[in-house]
């Protein structure tokens, strides 16, 4: 457990992942910060790519912590983790090291860095999957919007900062599939109904997603019908993503947006505050470096 004035975190030796936050008595984190690689098929996917990632094992990934260390200093508490990423009788595929760095008003620095072990045929995703309480449904950010972007399909979606509601980021395909990723993403924040908030913000532009459902919900789901609340908020952050494509009825996406394993790194800000008493486009100038 780590704990300041206005804030208490748990984390778990054993995953080397954080399980709970609370801000001032209000929850932040329902789970978190899983590595993740993998997506609801869309169309295109289901073409071909879909039966190799699933052999791959990227639906079912797991992590076996190698490192986990808890230092403090003067001014913050670090916590070190290194986890290694792979498929129950599949090779590995990443080593990730994500350092924690957590400050007295309760700021969390969260850096990763993504170390490919194989070779392989392109990937969907290469960031973090984590979970809010339910009542953080309130969404702002800073990125492409208003409607769904990605690295080969973002033309029409402008640079902006826009508001919306994560019961409605879901976009209604006939069938269920990844969507709602809000591309070139430099914050995003949620916030309950009296205006308790999260802002997350990252260095460098990165692609951001929340929905209510899971990834794997979404990609064994056969109609939106049979689509299961997961009872959180499910959020991608994601150094990259694979490109859409047209492969359902045309070419699989060009090679300048596959995603092939690289040496990746991700650098997060997560700040809790009430939308009372800050608003986003101060705290984002507020913490640039």
């Amino acid at each position: 457990n780590i704990s300041g004035a206005d804030f208490q975190m748990t984390f778990n030796r054993l995953t080397a992942e954080m399980t709970d936050w609370f801000n001032k008595g209000v929850s932040l984190l329902d789970d978190g910060f899983t590595p993740s690689f993998f997506r609801a098929a869309t169309d295109n996917d289901k073409a071909k790519m879909r039966k190799i990632w699933l052999d791959m094992g990227l639906d079912r990934m797991i992590g076996r912590t190698e490192f986990f260390e808890v230092s403090e200093s003067s001014s913050s508490v670090a916590v070190e983790t290194i986890r290694v990423m792979s498929a129950i009788g599949e090779k590995p595929l990443f080593r990730v090291k994500t350092d924690y760095i957590i400050y007295p008003d309760g700021t969390v620095d969260i850096e990763s860095d993504f170390q490919p072990l194989q070779s392989s045929e392109y990937i969907p995703r290469i960031g973090f999957e984590f979970k809010l309480p339910l009542s953080m449904q309130s969404l702002k950010w800073y990125g492409r919007g208003p409607h769904e972007s990605y690295s080969d399909r973002c033309q029409s979606a402008l640079l902006g900062i826009y508001e919306g509601d994560t019961a409605n980021q879901l976009e209604p395909y006939e069938y269920p599939q990844e969507s709602g990723n809000k591309l070139d993403t430099r914050w995003i924040s949620f916030a309950d109904s009296t205006g308790n908030a999260l802002m997350i913000m990252s260095d460098t532009p990165v692609s951001a997603s929340a929905l209510l459902y899971t990834t794997n919900e979404l990609d064994k789901a056969k109609h939106q019908k049979d689509l299961t609340p997961e009872g959180s908020v499910c959020v991608h952050m994601d150094v990259a993503q694979n490109g859409i494509g047209n492969h359902s009825c045309g070419p699989e996406p060009l090679d300048k947006y596959r995603l092939y394993p690289f040496e990746a790194s991700l650098k997060l800000r997560l700040v809790p505050f009430h939308r009372n008493e800050a608003c986003e486009e101060e705290l984002y100038k507020g913490n640039l470096t």
